[in-house]
């Protein structure tokens, strides 16, 4: 059964007209008339989620790690951790800096989960690890990218695409992490280890809705909005991650959140595609018009793009860099694309933004659907219950979009073919802890059982356990059986007493 996303009255105040215009930032509000996210704005709304939340924490990269974390023109990195459960999902928003509805709909959500008490603990078995704006200079500069910066200050390269910066050689790219940016939020994703990450973004410019007589759009976009992921769905490089296991969860996912926001999205954009109908009455009238948008849904599905240097390919690829990530920790991922890209959003580094029309509002809030969505699926597991054939069930979808011969700009084909992804494989973490207890017999021996656990880089823990039959109150070093051969130093004096119990060389 379909999962509605949004209360009928928060629908009813989204499809009125005319929407009530907000000249300020807040909770629930529409944010109409306000300017389309100063990167400060941003950072207050944070602190003031913070204080009204008892799940959400603000941090800066600096404070996590204790040393200097910022932009490359120093600027603070936000990011907010919310709940605290044993699924850790990443979620980032406007690594491009003119990609800035992402970051509209993901505060929206952000808002919801501060101030509604019960739908947090919906999401209790969740830690969320929320970027809202991941590029704080693009932002400013209202660009693509971020200006990258030598030590004595002179601008390297101008209009750096972050999203383009997360590699080591794979692939004959060559090496990345050249902006500041990067290097930092890398750090934060090998401490973390999520479990999954969903990345938001605009999609290239087109039209806003399709005409009346081209509802599939080929003469004009006929999709507000996209969902896809950085790696080939059925691609060269994805299936042989894992054994396949990302390639078939992302199709599960890709198709449970899609299912999930189809209806909401249309039903949201109802207003704009009908006002290109002229009269409400002619609309009605218009039998043509109410078939097609009956079967229109505004949410197209690719297989994707095979760009190892992107930041979520970087995260299923497990690669390292610097010794951030020496485990190799990965995780699937998809992204969500919002219509539409813009140059006009800002003016220079004043930070000065257009207003947010209501058409753009509706737009940003695809991705508070999406994230709602994507929530929901990772706190109860639910889209594993999808059939990843479903994926190609979904109107819309490009699985075709892969192109036999891809463009070196994406990836040296041969070289990714090559590609020997074994080394990803779980393996000990380097984190293990003893325990031991004694059993008491008659007369003078006692049964002593010392358990050895191990933390693998897949999250699992391994278990080995050896039982020894001891004298009373005696102590000593004991060999445990596994996959090394643990010695543990443990002292049972006072009788089935553990005195002392700690790993020995």
């Amino acid at each position: 059964m379909r999962r509605k996303l949004l209360s009928m009255l928060v629908v009813v105040m989204l499809l009125a007209t005319p929407v009530v215009s907000f000249a300020d930032w807040g909770p629930g509000q529409s944010y109409i008339g306000g300017p389309i996210m100063h990167w400060d704005t941003m950072v207050d709304q944070l602190y003031e989620m913070e204080a009204v939340s008892d799940n959400m924490t603000v941090y800066t990269l600096e404070e996590r790690f204790g040393e200097d974390k910022t932009s490359e023109r120093g600027r603070p990195l936000h990011y907010v951790q919310m709940g605290n459960g044993d699924t850790v999902v990443w979620i980032q928003a406007q690594i491009h800096g003119n990609e800035k509805l992402t970051t509209v709909g993901m505060l929206e959500w952000m808002w919801e989960y501060a101030l509604d008490a019960d739908y947090a603990a919906s999401l209790a078995d969740l830690t969320i690890i929320a970027i809202p704006i991941y590029n704080p200079d693009g932002c400013i500069l209202a660009q693509r990218g971020t200006d990258v910066y030598n030590a004595a200050g002179v601008r390297t390269n101008a209009n750096f695409d972050l999203n383009r910066d997360w590699k080591v050689n794979l692939a004959s790219e060559g090496m990345g992490f050249v902006a500041a940016e990067s290097r930092n939020w890398f750090q934060l994703w090998g401490d973390v280890k999520a479990d999954w990450a969903l990345d938001l973004h605009h999609q290239g410019a087109g039209t806003f809705t399709p005409t009346r007589t081209d509802i599939h759009g080929t003469g004009a976009r006929a999709f507000t909005g996209s969902m896809g992921v950085a790696l080939f769905i059925d691609g060269p490089t994805l299936p042989r991650i894992k054994d396949g296991r990302f390639n078939t969860e992302m199709k599960q996912m890709y198709s449970y959140v899609y299912e999930n926001i189809k209806e909401d999205v249309r039903d949201m954009l109802y207003p704009f595609w009908a006002a290109g109908y002229g009269s409400q009455a002619n609309m009605n009238n218009n039998v043509s018009y109410n078939e097609n948008f009956k079967r229109w849904y505004p949410i197209n599905m690719y297989a994707g793009i095979e760009i190892f240097g992107g930041v979520v390919s970087g995260m299923s690829l497990g690669i390292d860099y610097n010794g951030y990530n020496p485990w190799n920790w990965a995780a699937p991922h998809i992204f969500i694309e919002t219509e539409q890209q813009h140059t006009g959003w800002g003016t220079g580094t004043s930070s000065a933004a257009r207003p947010l029309s209501e058409r753009w509002y509706s737009l940003a809030m695809q991705n508070y659907y999406g994230i709602k969505a994507f929530a929901v699926a990772t706190s109860t597991g639910e889209y594993k219950d999808v059939d990843p054939a479903d994926y190609y069930r979904v109107p819309y979808t490009q699985s075709s979009a892969r192109p036999a011969n891809p463009s070196s700009r994406d990836y040296n084909v041969a070289a990714a073919a090559a590609l020997d992804f074994s080394w990803m494989d779980a393996r000990y973490a380097g984190i293990a802890w003893v325990d031991a207890y004694v059993t008491k017999l008659n007369g003078n021996k006692n049964d002593l059982t010392i358990t050895v656990y191990e933390k693998w880089t897949d999250k699992s823990v391994r278990t080995f356990e050896t039982k020894f039959s001891i004298n009373n109150n005696a102590e000593g070093v004991y060999a445990v059986d596994g996959s090394e051969d643990y010695k543990v130093y443990v002292d049972t004096k006072g009788n089935v007493q553990i005195r002392a119990c700690y790993f020995v060389e």
